[in-house]
């Protein structure tokens, strides 16, 4: 007998030591359930009191048509939440788990793999328009329900429960004439969380949030929804004085500027008119006293006093 086959036999006779003393199971909470209704799984490592496990390895947990969400775990089980995401019948196949113990009469760590049994679990659809399971609470809160003009009021909502929470849409909220900013929410701990900072100059209601979901104990569709809150916008009085007597200025700035682009075009205008008449009396007048007689309406101007200067030189010379 070569040492190679005396090596398999004492591998293969501590396997089957190894193999006595502990057993490899998937537990779940439920087999009946709803499309997205979560479930808790956990592969678990039995052991008897003759058998100390040393360790053991789970890599993922590998399991079709479901979402799966990790979970607190420790040597002897690992646990997860699972979500189906198809309804009808669904199979949650083996799962490779290595476990490492130390052998008594070697003191070697020997590793084996061990696979747990199949489930089958049984997925009812749910009513059509619908696609949260559970049961939920909501809760709407603000700073205060008055507020200064202006100033923004904050204001956070809340679902606790337990359920496909994670598949809560974001919620949109709009208000007339309010600014309004909102949050990515916040999902812990079966806990949604999305903040609101509004700003107003006038007072305004935050209407109702409302949640339509599934209720899987009472087998029944359910719609939960906040209040609606009224908030009273305070205006500042002398704040608003300030602000009339500010835009009355701008206004005023404002009026005396197109006041004087109206005047300029249209002393523009009048200019070009007499311009026209001066040249159409140089033209008709037949002597220079005729014409200077024309001019004196005119004799403001520049060009035209120095005209009427020479026209008076020569007319009053003689």
């Amino acid at each position: 007998m070569n040492s190679l086959t005396i090596h398999t036999i004492f591998s293969t006779l501590i396997a089957v030591s190894l193999e006595a003393n502990y057993s490899v199971d998937m537990q779940l909470s439920k087999k009946n359930l709803y499309l997205k209704e979560p479930i808790d799984i956990s592969i678990v490592v039995n052991n008897d009191k003759n058998s100390t496990i040393y360790k053991t390895d789970f890599d993922e947990l590998i399991i079709p048509n479901f979402w799966v969400k990790e979970k607190d775990s420790n040597k002897s089980q690992y646990n997860f939440t699972i979500y189906p995401q198809i309804a009808g019948r669904l199979v949650i196949p083996p799962q490779l788990l290595r476990v490492a113990q130390r052998e008594k009469k070697t003191n070697l760590i020997l590793w084996k793999d061990s696979y747990t049994p199949q489930k089958i679990i049984e997925v009812k659809p749910l009513p059509k328009g619908i696609d949260i399971v559970g049961e939920y609470k909501i809760d709407l809160k603000v700073d205060s329900r008055t507020i200064n003009s202006n100033k923004p009021l904050n204001l956070t909502l809340t679902i606790v429960g337990k359920g496909n929470i994670d598949d809560i849409r974001v919620f949109k909220l709009d208000i007339k004439d309010c600014f309004v900013y909102s949050s990515k929410p916040i999902i812990k701990e079966n806990r949604y969380i999305q903040k609101f900072s509004i700003v107003a100059s006038k007072n305004y209601t935050i209407p109702s949030f409302k949640l339509k979901y599934f209720n899987t104990t009472i087998d029944s569709k359910v719609i939960i929804e906040s209040k609606p809150l009224d908030i009273e916008v305070k205006v500042d009085e002398d704040l608003e004085s300030k602000d009339d007597s500010y835009l009355k200025y701008i206004f005023l700035v404002i009026g005396l500027f197109l006041g004087y682009i109206l005047y300029y075009i249209k002393d523009k205008i009048e200019l070009n008119k007499k311009d026209k008449t001066i040249d159409e009396v140089m033209k008709n007048s037949k002597n220079k006293k005729v014409l200077y007689k024309k001019l004196l309406p005119y004799s403001n101007r520049y060009s035209i006093d120095n005209i009427m200067r020479k026209l008076e030189e020569i007319i009053y010379r003689r």
